[in-house]
């Protein structure tokens, strides 16, 4: 049994080698999917609702899986900072207020 569950991870490794896993943006895009669920968990007696936040869940976990196994890894190192600076600008202007 143990060799199974070493195989198993040894094949593991070899499929993510030269992939980029996870990064700050897919973070953010995980934490808008649970917020989506949530959403949608609410509004389950609005069928069309309900329907429409499903299919933006689903779109959302397909764009973090993508972005997990991609290998185009110069694409996914520019997208890294882009949370950063998108937060960074607001913070600033409330931080200069004082």
């Amino acid at each position: 049994m143990r060799n199974f569950f070493y195989q198993l991870s040894s094949a593991t490794a070899r499929f993510m080698y030269g992939r980029n896993g996870g990064d700050q943006l897919n973070v953010a895009l995980l934490v808008v999917y649970l917020a989506m669920c949530l959403l949608q968990a609410a509004f389950t007696q609005n069928h069309s609702v309900s329907m429409a936040l499903h299919l933006l869940t689903l779109a959302v976990a397909a764009v973090v899986l993508f972005r997990m196994f991609s290998r185009n890894l110069e694409k996914r190192r520019g997208f890294r900072h882009t949370p950063k600076h998108i937060l960074a600008r607001p913070y600033r202007r409330c931080r200069d207020r004082k």
